[in-house]
This record gives C-alpha cells, sequence and structure tokens, in this order.
C-alpha cells in the first residue's frame, strides 16, 4: 500500500500547495488555480474577508503576505487575460526603458482566438489583436513583453507620437532600476 497525501485523496483544501505554486507570480493565483487545490468560491472569498488573499481583478487573487514588486498591476492584468496577453506598445516602450513616460491605459496584446473577449476589460486597458512568435516575446519580471524591435513596430503602425520615444542613450529598462520614475507626464490619444 503506497503513502498518499491527505488533501489529494480527500478534496481538503491545498492552501500550502497553491501559496507554492503562487510563489513563482509573486504570491498572485487564479480562481481556476484555487479550484484545482481544491479550495472553493465560498472560502477563498472567506479568506479574502478574513485578510488572507485580496481579489485584484475578475477571478485574480494574491496573497496578502507576499511582498509586494514593481509589476504587480502588470501580473494580475496577465493573469487575468488568461496568461495569454503580451504587454505592447507604449506600455513596452516603458518597461524596455525606450520611454521615460508612463503611459496612463496599459496596452495588451492578444491572439486573435483570445477567449476572454467577451469579459468586460478594465477601464484603463487597451487590447490589440496580434499574432506574436516567440521572437517577438520577451520577460521582464514575471510579465511578458513585446520585443523592443516587434515594440517600435507596433508603435509605428499604431502612429505613435515621436514623443514616446526618449532619444537619449542613457535610458534604462525599469526591470533594471525599481527606483525609476516618469520624467514627464503624457497624454495624447494612444494613452
Amino acid at each position: 500500500m503506497r503513502a498518499v497525501h491527505p488533501a489529494i485523496d480527500d478534496h481538503s483544501p491545498d492552501w500550502v500547495g497553491l501559496m507554492e505554486s503562487a510563489r513563482a507570480r509573486a504570491g498572485f493565483f487564479t480562481a481556476a488555480e484555487a479550484h484545482a487545490h481544491h479550495i472553493s468560491p465560498q472560502l477563498l472569498r472567506y479568506r479574502a474577508n478574513a485578510g488572507w488573499v485580496r481579489r485584484e481583478l475578475r477571478g485574480v487573487y494574491r496573497f496578502t503576505s507576499a511582498p509586494p514588486t514593481e509589476h504587480d498591476e502588470l501580473i494580475a492584468l496577465w493573469l487575468w487575460s488568461g496568461e495569454e496577453a503580451v504587454f505592447s506598445h507604449v506600455t513596452a516602450l516603458f518597461l524596455h526603458g525606450l520611454s521615460d513616460a508612463l503611459p496612463a491605459r496599459v496596452h495588451l496584446s492578444v491572439p486573435a482566438s483570445w477567449r476572454y473577449a467577451r469579459f468586460a476589460k478594465p477601464r484603463h486597458v487597451t487590447v490589440h489583436l496580434a499574432a506574436l512568435v516567440d521572437g517577438d516575446i520577451q520577460w521582464i519580471g514575471h510579465v511578458p513583453v513585446t520585443s523592443p524591435l516587434r515594440t517600435i513596430a507596433d508603435c509605428i503602425t499604431a502612429q505613435v507620437t515621436a514623443s514616446w520615444i526618449e532619444s537619449r542613450p542613457s535610458a534604462r529598462p525599469v526591470a533594471a532600476s525599481s527606483s525609476r520614475r516618469p520624467r514627464r507626464p503624457v497624454s495624447n490619444a494612444h494613452t
């Protein structure tokens, strides 16, 4: 007779397993992941009310004990997209350090077959349909971002004004400096 883990056999909630899997994404997890660990929506809501977890977006939660990162909002949006979105356009310009202007909207590129298109998206999000290949995608921290070359091509196609691109050679990627702050506010039609 083999030894078995009690949480697997009796379907009791496996909070430890969920925390271990969420650790790879700075403490974020989805309701579907919680369900896979035998955590019911009612128990998840109870733990949210008790302060163990916080609901970030529809179907996206985070353990409150996880330390904050500079990309928390982006990780939550990526999980909200079903892990199909890639940050692009002016958002990617900023993340790559190609612009010092912080966009007012978060730009995501998703495949045409994106299954969450019917869901209401957060007001500050712009979704673009794009067929991306592996060479078009890089990771900055915990989030996928279009490559610098693809980012610039997307911005040219979207007719983003030149004021978004920083010409200084001293620009550094956001991932390299957590203290980076935008030096100028930018508001135009592409934000």
